[in-house]
């Protein structure tokens, strides 16, 4: 169990304890037995975007998948030295579909998805760096029950029960996401001088999420001036610090 949920449990035991003594005629249907858990390692999936028969974009002689894939093997030795747990969704050139990628860290529940890639526009003259979060979504009344909550332990199986979990554990997904992104760029912008900016959006691996999650475009491959910079060796360990750094301090952690 992550983490975040950890952090959140006891609003949550708190709300659905409300919700279903006012909502179930069961005498104990107001009883959620949750068990005590110890601390647990932090953990992260890192998602290397595209792969496989998907380059994803690809200027100057450059693929994205290939540099994707360069950066999340940089990120995942960066946080295994910082004793964080990290699950890859790809570690070659395999093409891995959207879901198969947000489900693997919704299975795991862990405290952060984050998927790396970069950008492209018709103008070459546009670049800087930017960072996806969830947009506000409607869940589904009929949606399944987060991973991290475990159906023999909730006493009332309603839809409304289910609604108002979904909607609490969503709510501090997407503030999470938004602290994670509003840290990142603050990274980018102090040990890269990068232009960042933060964005809601709706992506599959975003709006699918369970757990907080974010999408960094790191630069514009079709800038000349941000695809120097991506495949400069140097540069990649700068903006891998970068996000290393703003993980460790989104999640209070000593670096």
């Amino acid at each position: 169990m992550s983490m975040r949920f950890l952090k959140y449990r006891s609003l949550i035991v708190s709300v659905l304890g409300m919700l279903l003594s006012s909502c179930s005629s069961s005498p104990n249907a107001s009883s959620v037995d949750f068990k005590q858990a110890a601390k647990p390692q932090l953990s992260v999936v890192i998602d290397a975007g595209h792969g496989g028969k998907d380059p994803g974009a690809s200027y100057f002689n450059n693929n994205e998948k290939d540099l994707n894939l360069i950066f999340a093997r940089k990120l995942q030795q960066r946080l295994k030295a910082k004793n964080i747990r990290v699950w890859m969704t790809r570690t070659d050139d395999t093409f891995v579909p959207l879901k198969e990628r947000i489900e693997l860290a919704n299975k795991l529940d862990v405290d952060l998805f984050v998927s790396l890639h970069m950008n492209a526009n018709p103008s070459n003259g546009v670049s800087g760096t930017e960072v996806y979060y969830p947009r506000e979504t409607m869940i589904g009344l009929f949606a399944h029950w987060p991973a991290m909550i475990a159906r023999s332990e909730i006493h009332s199986r309603t839809p409304d029960t289910r609604f108002s979990l979904w909607d609490l554990i969503s709510h501090q997904n997407r503030h999470a996401s938004y602290e994670y992104a509003q840290e990142t760029c603050r990274q980018f912008r102090l040990q890269l001088d990068a232009t960042c900016k933060e964005k809601k959006a709706g992506f599959v691996v975003l709006r699918e999420s369970q757990v907080p999650a974010l999408l960094l475009e790191m630069g514009y491959l079709s800038n000349h001036s941000d695809a120097t910079k991506l495949v400069d060796p140097a540069y990649q360990d700068r903006a891998v610090d970068a996000i290393v750094n703003s993980i460790l301090r989104a999640l209070r952690v000593s670096s």
